[in-house]
């Protein structure tokens, strides 16, 4: 923890420019295994959202399922870690448009089969609605266990997580009869045995995160051009097999590659030339 108020004027000015984003990145290999470490949470926090708070059938998943979904939501990680420090995010706003591109993400390569139905109109509702609203809530999440622990915030991430329980609970409990959306009734013990093991799993990642990210900067979030190719490899092979399997449409590519360059324009257009940034 630094205290700012012992800092000399050139010390306060370092951290600014260390705070701010930068303009010609250059990914840093230090600390690489705490970097991949916060990676790793954000992806199981978006997993948690996404697929156990909206509750997408997750006992019926095939290990294989899974497996894809894993690679998946950690290279999204990545890719959202990375944007956030290159374009400097610092508001709501800035995240907002992060959490987009995130549900874009989600609903073009790794859950298409809720966009394909009745689209556009399950695309709007449940791809740009709930993933970015779950999505929103998991990055605030992040945010928080990794660097905005304030009495607001906690008193503010409190509220927000009994709101988010009551929503959970309410959704898996009525779904079934209200709405196509799940078939079976879903038992208290099967939500909270899931929901309760990935709870763990993400306490875990916390600490160790803890005890190996503490040095890291915003720039350490960059991917290196080998890893934006790996990346760009692995998102590219999940939207093939998903074309394979009959999953999209050309009117779900469209409308994503449509809202998902008007969300980079706004990060782009919107990023910070000095100042501190979420991350």
């Amino acid at each position: 923890m630094v205290n700012n108020s012992a800092l000399q004027p050139d010390q306060e000015a370092g951290i600014a420019a260390e705070s701010s984003p930068v303009d010609n990145p250059a990914p840093s290999r230090t600390n690489s295994i705490g970097a991949w470490t916060l990676r790793l949470l954000l992806a199981l926090l978006l997993l948690f959202g996404s697929e156990i708070l909206l509750w997408i059938d997750p006992p019926g998943r095939a290990a294989t399922d899974w497996l894809l979904l894993g690679v998946g939501y950690i290279t999204l990680s990545a890719v959202l870690l990375d944007l956030a420090a290159r374009y400097g995010i610092r508001n709501l706003y800035d995240v907002m448009a992060l959490t987009a591109l995130y549900a874009l993400g989600v609903g073009l390569l790794l859950n298409p089969q809720i966009g394909l139905v009745n689209f556009p109109v399950e695309f709007m509702t449940y791809v740009m609605g709930a993933h970015s609203l779950l999505g929103l809530e998991m990055l605030g999440v992040f945010f928080f266990l990794t660097g905005g622990r304030n009495r607001p915030a906690r008193r503010l991430l409190l509220g927000y997580s009994l709101w988010v329980g009551f929503y959970w609970g309410t959704w898996v409990r009525w779904s079934p009869s209200l709405s196509d959306w799940l078939v079976d009734e879903v038992s208290l013990t099967t939500m909270f045995t899931i929901a309760g093991a990935m709870l763990v799993v993400g306490g875990v990642l916390t600490a160790f995160s803890f005890r190996r990210a503490q040095a890291l900067s915003a720039p350490d979030m960059l991917l290196s051009q080998n890893m934006q190719g790996i990346s760009a490899a692995i998102l590219a092979g999940i939207f093939a097999l998903r074309l394979a399997e009959g999953q999209v449409n050309i009117g779900m590519v469209v409308l994503t590659l449509f809202v998902g360059v008007l969300c980079v324009g706004i990060l782009w257009f919107q990023r910070p030339t000095k100042g501190a940034i979420l991350l």
